[in-house]
């Protein structure tokens, strides 16, 4: 769903701008089937860093299409219009530097940040048109907050940890505390290779 939400918010900002740039925020790996719904939406392929280009290339994505049949990767930003960049770096003044740096390429830069977070109940019946758009800059830059995530279930954590059986494994979500953590790491407890852990008592 939220990549057809992605998808529709994309084409009502190509009614309203034509010449719009689209980012895309992301982490180091992730939110790439995000960027495909954009650039799908708007047929351009996705101009990503040679990082990210690498890590698409181990995965086995780096080849991937978009139905057009143009390459959905690009390294280089010519006649890309759909960009990958940093989710942290999606402020407005980045995103009008973006908008200088194309040297008149665009006349509006839209930036998506799909990720949890951006949930509200209203969504369930309002879809794409519940995402609120943040713009400044005369309306040349807009921010929408997108619900989106592709963390795994419980249940696919917990066979993936039973198959991998790793040393350690580090909570990083809802683990403040050494008490969150503890609640947390209980749940996989059996499924940790316990025994090169020298503090281990038994």
């Amino acid at each position: 769903v939220s990549c057809q939400w992605l998808a529709e918010l994309a084409r009502s900002e190509v009614a309203r701008e034509a010449r719009t740039l689209f980012v895309v925020g992301a982490y180091q790996i992730g939110k790439e089937r995000a960027a495909r719904a954009v650039a799908e939406a708007v047929d351009s392929s996705v101009f990503v860093d040679q990082r990210r280009w690498d890590l698409l290339k181990i995965a086995e994505w780096a080849d991937v299409k978009l139905s057009s049949g143009k390459p959905l990767w690009s390294i280089d930003k010519d006649g890309c219009c759909v960009w990958m960049c940093a989710l942290g770096g999606l402020g407005h003044d980045a995103l009008k530097q973006h908008l200088k740096s194309c040297k008149g390429a665009f006349d509006a830069v839209v930036a998506f940040r799909p990720t949890g977070w951006s949930w509200a109940p209203r969504m369930a019946q309002q879809g794409s048109s519940a995402c609120r758009v943040w713009a400044d800059n005369d309306g040349s830059t807009r921010i929408y907050g997108v619900p989106y995530s592709e963390h795994s279930s419980y249940t696919e954590l917990q066979a993936l940890a039973e198959d991998l059986r790793p040393r350690k494994l580090t909570p990083t979500v809802n683990s403040e505390t050494r008490k969150d953590k503890e609640k947390i790491m209980n749940h996989f407890l059996d499924v940790v290779d316990l025994r090169l852990d020298r503090q281990r008592m038994d």
